[in-house]
């Protein structure tokens, strides 16, 4: 038997002269020239032993074991996907209208499932019997705490209307506290540079007390007084943005002549004035995502098909004054004519990636997600195929540049998952797996 200590993980790769272990031990067995499926606590790999006189045992007590393991392979010893779980496969249930990256590069999904960087499942965090309704939106800060704002009135057993905060491992935080929560819906949340959360729904009050709906958070869970609500803020709020200067964009959809569907607050969440679509009609119909390039230009995506009294396709971008840039809007072209764009991620080279419902772009097929080039027009470098099967609810770039989209599609470009419903999926920089 040889001990091998990696990165003061002690773990046991023992080379076989005695019988086979009995099944309760934590132990998984690769014979020599053969493989096997190792799916235990969220590990899905099919490990391949290549070599023709040694056998191995694979040590899987622990999360810790395994990523040892994994990372010091044996001669001869490979891992690859394995057809019942691999990353871009059926994940765990749940509507995934969110995504988050940690600071550890591991990922959060809109059901809080946490899955490690090569897709395995992440065994630390455990949610219980999860939540009673959907999540819409889910912030991750510094020190780990994981913010969730959706549609639930219980995490786990207790009472939590429409937002809670978990710390590393899933239980309720202790230092972010938020009481009684919302009065109602909770759409969407984005989060600050200095941490705080700014939500966005169909709420009228936090804590007991009346806000708009829109509200800043401070990172302890008490209500920033000094962001302000706005009267022209849209009566349900789908999309939530920071600008570098700390203004925020917001997206909606309105039922009164009075309220916008797209409005820009200042910093202290008073109308900004110097947002040309405040003085407008904004949107015809919903709008879900909002986003803000490197340049101070807009990017506002959804349902609407006029924009203050101008045809569009589902997609504008506006200037820093929030007028209409007019040579984006004729590169669109008819943009999304057929159904709604509800998500976009800007790349780092200003590229956009976009998801949502449509099946067209600008007259071509095109199935629920495209990438654009900074002057609108298609990106022929991502080859996505056929697509996405089903709608898509939230795009975000990685470090690396990949995409990673989450929704309730089941198969991407021909590739299907095999069991589960809802997907998250994470694919190349050129739209490959």
């Amino acid at each position: 038997m040889k001990l091998f200590n990696y990165q003061k993980n002690i773990f046991f790769i023992l080379i076989l002269t005695t019988p086979l272990l009995s099944p309760a031990d934590p132990i998984f067995r690769v014979n020599r020239s053969s493989n096997i499926a190792v799916n235990k606590f969220g590990i899905c790999k099919r490990v391949t032993n290549s070599s023709p006189t040694n056998d191995y045992m694979i040590p899987t007590g622990t999360i810790t074991e395994w990523d040892a393991f994994r990372t010091h392979l044996p001669a001869g010893v490979t891992l690859g996907a394995d057809a019942s779980c691999s990353f871009n496969s059926s994940l765990c249930t749940g509507a995934g209208y969110d995504v988050e990256i940690q600071s550890d590069l591991k990922i959060v999904t809109g059901a809080l499932c946490r899955y490690n960087v090569d897709g395995t499942t992440d065994g630390t965090l455990s949610i219980g019997t999860g939540f009673d309704s959907s999540i819409r939106g889910v912030e991750i800060l510094s020190d780990g705490t994981i913010v969730a704002g959706g549609m639930f009135s219980n995490y786990n057993g207790t009472a939590k209307s429409y937002i809670v905060a978990l710390n590393n491992t899933g239980a309720i935080s202790s230092s972010f506290i938020t009481g009684t929560g919302f009065d109602s819906y909770v759409f969407t949340t984005t989060k600050q540079a200095d941490e705080k959360i700014l939500a966005g729904g169909r709420f009228g009050s936090y804590k007991g007390s009346a806000t708009a709906n829109v509200i800043r958070i401070n990172t302890d869970g008490s209500r920033d007084s000094g962001f302000a609500g706005a009267a022209v803020l849209p009566e349900d709020v789908y999309g939530l943005a920071s600008q570098t200067d700390n203004k925020v964009l917001v997206a909606g959809d309105s039922y009164s002549s009075t309220a916008k569907n797209f409005t820009r607050l200042n910093a202290d969440g008073t109308v900004d004035s110097t947002c040309q679509t405040n003085k407008g009609t904004s949107t015809n119909a919903r709008a879900s995502s909002v986003a803000q390039q490197a340049d101070g230009k807009i990017l506002v995506s959804g349902q609407f098909t006029q924009f203050n009294g101008t045809t569009v396709g589902r997609l504008v971008r506006l200037n820093a004054d929030c007028t209409l840039d007019t040579a984006f809007n004729t590169n669109i072209g008819t943009g999304f004519t057929n159904n709604a764009a509800n998500s976009i991620a800007i790349q780092p080279d200003g590229k956009i990636v976009i998801v949502g419902t449509f099946t067209q772009f600008n007259g071509s097929s095109q199935n629920r997600i495209i990438r654009l080039n900074s002057d609108g027009t298609k990106d022929t470098g991502f080859t996505v195929g056929t697509g996405l099967n089903n709608s898509a609810e939230k795009v975000i770039i990685a470090t690396d540049e990949r995409v990673i989209v989450t929704g309730s599609f089941t198969s991407y470009n021909g590739t299907t998952s095999a069991t589960s419903t809802y997907y998250l999926i994470r694919i190349n920089k050129d739209g490959t797996l």
